[in-house]
Protein backbone atom coordinates (compact mmCIF):
# COMPACT_ATOMS: atom_id res chain seq x y z
CA UNK A 1 0.00 0.00 0.00
CA UNK A 2 1.24 4.02 -0.70
CA UNK A 3 2.15 5.83 2.53
CA UNK A 4 -0.31 8.65 1.70
CA UNK A 5 -3.10 5.41 1.92
CA UNK A 6 -1.20 4.05 5.50
CA UNK A 7 -1.51 8.13 6.52
CA UNK A 8 -4.58 8.24 5.47
CA UNK A 9 -5.65 4.86 7.34
CA UNK A 10 -4.03 6.18 10.64
CA UNK A 11 -5.66 9.74 10.54
CA UNK A 12 -8.85 7.89 10.00
CA UNK A 13 -8.51 5.97 13.48
CA UNK A 14 -7.34 9.15 15.06
CA UNK A 15 -10.18 10.97 13.98
CA UNK A 16 -12.88 8.69 14.18
CA UNK A 17 -12.11 7.89 18.31
CA UNK A 18 -11.98 11.44 19.22
CA UNK A 19 -15.43 11.87 17.12
CA UNK A 20 -16.57 8.70 19.42
CA UNK A 21 -15.59 10.94 22.41
CA UNK A 22 -17.23 13.75 21.48
CA UNK A 23 -20.37 12.20 20.49
CA UNK A 24 -22.84 12.15 23.38
CA UNK A 25 -25.96 9.57 24.11
CA UNK A 26 -28.02 13.03 23.06
CA UNK A 27 -26.03 14.90 20.02
CA UNK A 28 -25.89 18.71 20.44
CA UNK A 29 -24.99 20.76 17.70
CA UNK A 30 -21.27 20.70 18.65
CA UNK A 31 -21.35 16.91 17.64
CA UNK A 32 -22.67 17.60 14.71
CA UNK A 33 -20.29 20.11 13.57
CA UNK A 34 -17.59 17.76 14.80
CA UNK A 35 -19.01 15.46 11.91
CA UNK A 36 -19.56 17.63 9.85
CA UNK A 37 -16.13 18.86 10.04
CA UNK A 38 -14.48 15.70 10.43
CA UNK A 39 -16.34 14.23 6.97
CA UNK A 40 -15.35 17.47 5.05
CA UNK A 41 -11.77 16.34 5.93
CA UNK A 42 -11.74 13.14 4.99
CA UNK A 43 -13.41 14.13 1.48
CA UNK A 44 -10.75 16.17 1.07
CA UNK A 45 -8.24 13.44 1.86
CA UNK A 46 -9.50 11.29 -0.74
CA UNK A 47 -9.48 13.86 -3.12
CA UNK A 48 -5.99 14.84 -2.74
CA UNK A 49 -4.65 10.83 -3.19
Amino acid sequence: MNKELIDLQKWIIVEFTALENCISDVPDQNDIMQFTYFYIKLLNNVWII
